[in-house]
């Protein structure tokens, strides 16, 4: 019982590991650059939408507003993104 609870302890420390290491490689890339080209490329795809859109509903992006303020979100994601720069010491 004790040898089953000591490989489940070491399981569980080995995904804590792993998962702090990926909140760390998260964290690099989540800036607050990032999440600003997100929230204003959902807002110019909304606003796309609502002034230009498609009445017809013809058109695959521009005739929903859930289809233009995602495309939105994609593009600005897209736009703005970069990694945090490294301190150098």
């Amino acid at each position: 019982m004790v040898l089953c609870c000591n490989y489940l302890y070491v399981y569980i420390c080995r995904f804590k590991i792993i998962e702090m290491a990926f909140i760390n490689e998260l964290k690099k890339y989540l800036t607050t650059k990032f999440i600003a080209g997100i929230v204003l490329g959902g807002i110019a795809g909304y606003a796309y939408y609502y002034f230009i859109g498609c009445s017809s509903g013809s058109c695959a992006i521009t005739s929903n507003p859930y289809n233009s303020t995602i495309y939105g979100i994609v593009a600005g994601g897209i736009l703005f993104f970069g990694k945090k720069k490294e301190e150098s010491e």
